[in-house]
């Protein structure tokens, strides 16, 4: 679990407590330098699932780009998995930060190239309160967690090499 305190050093709100409760799986642990599951419960609609490595170090964001490269048809397959698109309907998460221009290393012709731009990648699936108040939201909550098994597999074989 997340610590309940805010880091309020650079925060303008002076609230000193999250308005959220989160948890995250990876495996190894919450440091661990791999790709995982995360829940955050907060009200007001802002609770939330999501799967993948958000914010990989330089050498991750490599092996993350190169097997995305290498294996483009794999990538392709994971991504619009229907059980993918059925529990995350946006997809892979293309507002999430990027370069401005291609990564060292690759072509601007480059057909992967909007996902090889990416700094964060990761799956995001939104719920309402109301969602999260109904007796099936563990049911729903697990169910998109184990949709994303194969993105997070993805992403941690490239990043056990």
């Amino acid at each position: 679990m997340f610590r309940l305190h805010k880091n309020d050093r650079s925060q303008t709100d002076p609230e000193p407590y999250k308005r959220r409760l989160g948890a995250g799986l990876v495996p190894g642990g919450r440091h661990a330098l791999r790709a995982g599951y995360f829940l955050a419960l907060m009200p007001g609609g802002g609770s939330w699932v999501r799967a993948g490595r958000f914010t990989p170090t330089p050498p991750e964001l490599a092996a993350i780009r190169q097997e995305i490269h290498y294996d483009s048809a794999g990538f392709h397959r994971v991504i619009e998995a229907p059980e993918i698109l059925q529990h995350f309907p946006g997809g892979l998460d293309l507002s999430a930060p990027q370069l401005t221009r291609p990564p060292r290393g690759y072509e601007a012709t480059d057909p992967g190239l909007p996902f090889l731009k990416l700094k964060s990648f990761g799956l995001n699936s939104y719920f309402s309160d109301a969602d999260v108040l109904a007796p099936d939201f563990i049911d729903q909550a697990v169910a998109r967690l184990v949709a994303a098994q194969p993105w997070v597999a993805f992403l941690n074989r490239a990043l056990a090499e």
